[in-house]
């Protein structure tokens, strides 16, 4: 078996997953535990998305990928794998590292946004946009300028002591081809088809972050011709939160609709929101990462 950590838990596997930060497996027993076995698969009646069908019930989830095989994910503990073919198994570490992980955190009752956040002195910025925001550059642009990556694409957010708190999630960033020629960042991974969009993306592994990170600030990514940063008024900040929300589509499936509404207007009562509008130049990143972490410090 291989163990690794990521979403601050210890996790047992029979799959390797090279993307994901090892540990030691005699000190830290396993919070989740990925294993192969039968899963049944999701019927063709199920409406899918792309090559996928998904059905979730309260703290059990299946997904069936067309030509590949199904996954189920129960009580935040367990991830079955069903794969159709050894090369299948390879696509199912990069959907469990995308996509199913985000799901387990969900059963385990952690707020989970479709964002990147990024570590600023010790303070989680989180970006939220809808896809093709420039969620993933942003957070890369953080990290060229020596800010650690928190997670790129499913944030998870705990609330310790009642402070929302972001989780190191997967360390590594998911980069369109551009971005990562601005960036100057060298790609893990040769490019990759993304069934969303129909773009390729490059994958770049980053150093993890060992610890959860106290939430500071959300900001709203929107296109402009020039850079600047305003507040967004406290009656949109809930709207906003539960538009990115993840696993949006399976809340009244999980029974977590009134828990997610919670979790969202905690973090909407307490956690400073800000739109940051940016033109599309990839030479305004300095810029626009020196302007956040001002904005962060003066908020301390």
């Amino acid at each position: 078996m291989n163990h690794y950590t990521a979403y601050g838990l210890a996790i047992r596997s029979e799959l390797d997953f090279p993307g994901l930060p090892t540990i030691d497996s005699v000190d830290t027993p396993a919070d989740v535990v990925v294993r192969r076995g039968t899963v049944e698969p999701v019927p063709t009646s199920v409406v899918g998305e792309g090559q996928r069908r998904i059905r979730a019930e309260p703290q059990t989830c299946r997904l069936t990928y067309d030509g590949l095989g199904s996954i189920r994910v129960d009580e935040g503990a367990e991830i079955w794998i069903d794969p159709l073919s050894e090369d299948a198994t390879v696509e199912f570490r990069r959907h469990i590292q995308n996509e199913v992980l985000g799901i387990l955190i969900h059963q385990r009752g952690l707020l989970t946004l479709h964002a990147s956040a990024v570590s600023v002195a010790g303070r989680a910025a989180v970006f939220l946009g809808p896809p093709q925001a420039g969620k993933s550059t942003t957070a890369a642009a953080f990290h060229t300028q020596g800010y650690p990556l928190l997670e790129d694409d499913v944030v998870g957010i705990h609330f310790e002591n009642d402070t929302p708190t972001v989780v190191p999630g997967v360390p590594q960033f998911r980069l369109l081809s551009d971005a990562v020629d601005a960036l100057d960042v060298e790609a893990t991974s040769l490019p990759v088809p993304t069934a969303e969009t129909g773009s390729t993306k490059c994958y770049r592994r980053v150093e993890a972050v060992p610890d959860p990170v106290p939430l500071a600030g959300c900001y709203l990514l929107r296109d402009a011709e020039t850079l600047s940063l305003d507040s967004l008024p406290p009656r949109k900040r809930l709207f906003e939160l539960i538009s990115k929300t993840y696993t949006a589509g399976l809340l009244s499936d999980t029974e977590a609709t009134s828990a997610h509404f919670q979790q969202c207007a905690e973090v909407a009562e307490t956690t400073p929101f800000r739109i940051l509008r940016r033109p599309d130049d990839h030479q305004q990143l300095p810029s626009l990462v020196e302007l956040v972490v001002d904005d962060l410090r003066s908020s301390v």
